[in-house]
């Protein structure tokens, strides 16, 4: 959802840091011009409905409930991201027990890593690059073995830029 939104220019809406301008319309009073404020409802209504499309049927109550997007948004990471030491421990034991299989895409494990990153940091539980790093060379497959010996005569350099760049 998120690599979609920024795809599209809309995640700053989805995170309420784009803020509608303000415009004066007779005795209303709002900052910036029309067409500015109207470009800003219209982002919205696309990012919300870019939520509701990709919300199962038994989730729409969460976001339909609202009228804007940062609040679908944030009613959603209520819901599904809160902070507890189960939620945690479940992401954690996902973090570092992803394996790879031979013939795979190492693109994709590297994005499934990722993915499980940033929900851990959205949770606030920090994971390091060096965490990262760790990680993925210990999820390859035995046919990477070359690779990870050669890697890690690079301790010192050792960043996730390095191991897949």
């Amino acid at each position: 959802m998120e690599f979609f939104s920024h795809e599209k220019d809309l995640w700053d809406i989805t995170l309420g840091e784009l803020l509608p301008p303000k415009v004066e319309i007779g005795e209303i009073f709002l900052e910036g011009n029309i067409f500015e404020h109207h470009l800003f409802f219209k982002k919205d209504k696309l990012a919300h409905g870019t939520i509701l499309l990709n919300v199962v049927d038994s989730l729409l109550h969460h976001v339909t409930c609202v009228e804007i997007t940062k609040d679908a948004w944030d009613n959603l990471c209520w819901t599904f991201e809160r902070r507890h030491v189960g939620n945690i421990l479940q992401l954690c034991q996902k973090f570092y027990n992803l394996k790879m299989e031979e013939h795979t895409l190492v693109q994709a494990h590297i994005d499934k890593l990722q993915m499980i990153a940033n929900q851990l940091t959205n949770i606030d539980h920090q994971v390091f690059n060096e965490d990262l790093t760790f990680t993925l060379l210990g999820i390859l497959p035995p046919s990477f073995y070359t690779l990870v010996v050669s890697l890690s005569t690079h301790i010192d350099q050792l960043s996730m830029e390095l191991v897949c760049g």
